[in-house]
Parts: C-alpha cells; structure tokens; sequence
C-alpha cells in the first residue's frame, strides 16, 4: 500500500476506491433490474446503468488526464451496500416491498457516491485539476437527480409495500 503523504496521494487513493465502487454496482445492477417488477423502477435503474457506464468511463479520463494508472482498491462500503443489495434481490418478498427495498438500497450506494466524488471534486480544485473538477461536478449532479428520481419513484412504490 502507498505511502499517503500528500493530498495527491489522497486524491489517487479515493479516486481508485470510486473506480472500485462504480465497477461493482455495475456488476449487480442487471440483477436488480430483472428482480424489480416496477416498469417505472425498471426504467430509473436502466437509465442509471447507462449513467454508471458513462461514469466509469469519466473515470478512466481522470485517471489518463492525470497520467495514474487506472487500478482499483476495494471499498468495503461499497462491497457492504452490494451485498445488501444482493441479500434482497434474493430475497422471497412481495413485489411492492422487495421494490421500496432495492430503492432504499440503491439511494445508499447513490449517497455513498455523492459524498465520494463531492470530495474528489473538492481535492481536484485545491489540487488545480480543473478538467477534473468539471468531471466530479458534472457526476454529482448526475447522482444527485438519479436520487431525487428514485426517491419520486419510492412514494408509489413503498404505497404499494403497505
């Protein structure tokens, strides 16, 4: 493990744990998709796959802009919020409740990655990375309406749960 003795080896080091975090949800989304029964929740993650990708590949930018090599480090808060994510979609549950379930799990990972790339965003601008900061900010406001979508989507669906 890297010696940290800088806010660059900060910002390398989070960068690889979102790059870590994006793969991984990556990987379970289609499972969620096809254990939703919502059309309208179906739709939300879909897009939010497509979004995922495009993220992925925002990263893969950031680390070539910056000449970094392009590694991951494991997040075990991501991995905790994919195996949450996992136990439900496996779960016998009624339609409606395992849908409010994969809503509430998936606003984690959301909130988790807002929170992520609002600090890469802020070491990008005390590091004068600013192609970088237009990258991070344009991720946060794509999270952020990703979960406002879901969380309009969770007042019918956790209607139906009751």
């Amino acid at each position: 493990m890297p010696k940290m003795n800088s806010l660059k080896d900060l910002f390398e080091d989070q960068l690889r744990v979102l790059f870590y975090s994006e793969k991984e949800l990556k990987k379970v989304l289609s499972d969620v998709i096809s254990q939703s029964s919502s059309d309208e929740l179906k739709d939300a993650l879909e897009e939010h796959l497509d979004e995922t990708n495009s993220q992925i590949e925002r990263l893969e930018e950031v680390f070539e802009k910056l000449d970094i090599n392009a590694e991951v480090k494991k997040s075990t808060a991501m991995d905790g919020i994919v195996d949450e994510i996992e136990e439900i979609i496996n779960e016998d549950a009624k339609p409606g409740v395992k849908d409010a379930a994969i809503i509430s799990e998936i606003q984690k990972a959301l909130h988790f990655k807002i929170a992520c790339y609002g600090t890469l965003k802020t070491y990008a601008r005390l590091l004068e990375y600013d192609d970088v900061v237009s990258l991070m900010r344009e991720t946060v406001t794509e999270e952020k309406n990703s979960d406002k979508r879901f969380t309009e989507i969770s007042e019918g669906v956790n209607q139906e749960a009751v």
